[in-house]
């Protein structure tokens, strides 16, 4: 786990700061770089627009319920 002070929120790293974690982890750069793809994944969230449109799109279909 990278636990010092580089932002985990910041989208893209430099080619440079990857080479550094890629230094100080062991990973090879394909694997820093999944592993940033993953926690956008996982701590993305739809904004409020996004969450209305999604469930207006739900219910003009006629599906009920969640999906």
């Amino acid at each position: 786990m990278i636990t010092n002070s580089i932002p985990l929120c910041q989208s893209s790293f430099q080619e440079e700061e990857k080479l550094q974690l890629s230094d100080m982890t062991g990973l090879d750069i394909k694997q820093i770089n999944n592993w940033f793809i993953n926690q956008r994944k996982r701590h993305w969230k739809p904004s409020e627009d996004m969450r209305f449109s999604i469930l207006e799109g739900v219910s003009s279909t006629g599906i009920a319920g969640p999906l």
